[in-house]
């Protein structure tokens, strides 16, 4: 939160945010900050669980902190939520289906696809902290950059199923193809 602060005195003089409180109290603003904290708490919270809540090494460089605090606690938190509502969904799927005898088995494989995914983020977070803890370069570049391609194919996922869904006249049920194509990326990750 000091750090974001911060990060606005530079982005803006001193006078102007005096001038304009809008600049310290915007409430979209304290909103970000206050959901990437509780993101990082659950992240550092997930990652302790596997003694990965501290320093990768003794001698942690600055540079392996902000990645280990500000990246993959913070994403790693954010994956902790989506698998809690992911298991929320499963259940309530589960639950509700047994009440009337007839399990939908296309939301039940999605829901499992998904917190599949969300499982195998997680992991991936944490083979990224033991990477840096040994200090390999190679593989911890190739876990970075396998956490970028995750998050841009899942944008281009998300855009083209957007606009498949407004180009139909009719609705179009692709959940299944949507978790196989999930299973797939998550297989090449």
């Amino acid at each position: 939160c000091v750090r974001k602060v911060k990060l606005l005195d530079k982005a803006v003089p001193r006078e102007t945010q005096q001038q304009y409180r809008i600049f310290r109290w915007n409430p979209f603003w304290l909103l970000v900050v206050a959901g990437t904290a509780l993101c990082m708490l659950l992240g550092h919270g997930f990652h302790a669980v596997f003694r990965q809540g501290g320093p990768v090494r003794p001698d942690e460089l600055t540079i392996e902190k902000e990645v280990r605090v500000w990246w993959v606690y913070t994403y790693s938190g954010g994956f902790v939520l989506t698998l809690a509502f992911d298991l929320y969904e499963l259940t309530d799927i589960v639950f509700e289906d047994a009440l009337i005898d007839s399990f939908d088995r296309e939301q039940i494989g999605v829901c499992c696809v998904a917190l599949f995914l969300d499982c195998w983020y997680l992991q991936g977070d944490a083979h990224l902290l033991h990477r840096m803890r040994h200090r390999h370069t190679r593989l911890m570049h190739a876990a970075a950059l396998s956490r970028i391609a995750y998050g841009v194919a899942f944008l281009l996922v998300f855009v083209a199923g957007q606009w498949v869904h407004a180009a139909s006249a009719q609705p179009v049920k692709l959940t299944g193809l949507a978790a196989v194509l999930r299973l797939l990326f998550a297989a090449f990750i």
